[in-house]
């Protein structure tokens, strides 16, 4: 999130973002920060579409201005986490970051931990039916992860090293693609990793699922 209004300089547009390990390697991970320079790569890491959240209309959930500044802001609206019940743990939230938007839009965001193994990501954009919306929702997976289609909407991750295996299956009748991005995993360290990118295209509401699970 932005963090206070009198100090935003270290906002990245990362709300309602997430990151996930298993078995304590990390699966899906955030961009990072290469540089505090005003160069390609503080910009491409603060972008909302390097965090693991969705992004409305190419739009960023926040106004980032140079290298330390932020005009228009995201707020967060809702944050709870319920505790452990028959297996399960859950996280929802919302923000009013495309509130400027036609329609003033809102996302809201459920995440789902099933102690079996399961991870499950709800995304819905509420607001009113003023015009088609562009939905896209980013996964960055952590360098050491291969990714191999199985079919449309479905991927296997697959980590070499250690044999972990997960399988990432897209609903709701989002389109799915694999694309390369960048993780910053240290000060001034790039790797090329890969992102799998959900995208919805309709008039609000608009609703996105996916799944993660151990194979």
């Amino acid at each position: 999130g932005v963090g206070p209004d009198y100090q935003p300089g270290h906002t990245h547009c990362d709300t309602l973002s997430y990151e996930l390990c298993v078995a304590g390697q990390r699966v899906v991970v955030d961009a990072g920060t290469h540089s505090y320079g005003l160069d390609e790569w503080r910009d491409l890491a603060r972008r909302t579409s390097s965090h693991n959240t969705v992004q409305l209309d190419g739009r960023e959930q926040s106004e980032i201005w140079g290298a330390f500044r932020v005009g228009r802001r995201a707020r967060p609206l809702r944050a709870t986490l319920s505790a452990w019940q028959d297996g399960r743990l859950l996280f929802s939230g919302s923000h009013d970051g495309y509130r400027h938007l036609p329609g003033h839009p809102r996302h809201e965001r459920r995440i789902v931990m099933v102690a079996t193994g399961r991870w499950e990501v709800h995304d819905l954009i509420t607001g009113n039916p003023a015009g088609p919306h562009q939905a896209l929702s980013c996964i960055h997976l952590d360098p050491g992860f291969s990714v191999r289609p199985e079919k449309q909407g479905v991927f296997v991750l697959l980590k070499a090293q250690s044999g972990l295996a997960l399988r990432l299956t897209v609903t709701c009748g989002s389109a799915a693609t694999l694309k390369s991005g960048y993780h910053f995993a240290e000060f001034g360290l790039c790797q090329e990793n890969n992102v799998i990118c959900v995208e919805r295209t309709g008039v609000l509401p608009i609703e996105m699922h996916y799944r993660i699970e151990r194979l």
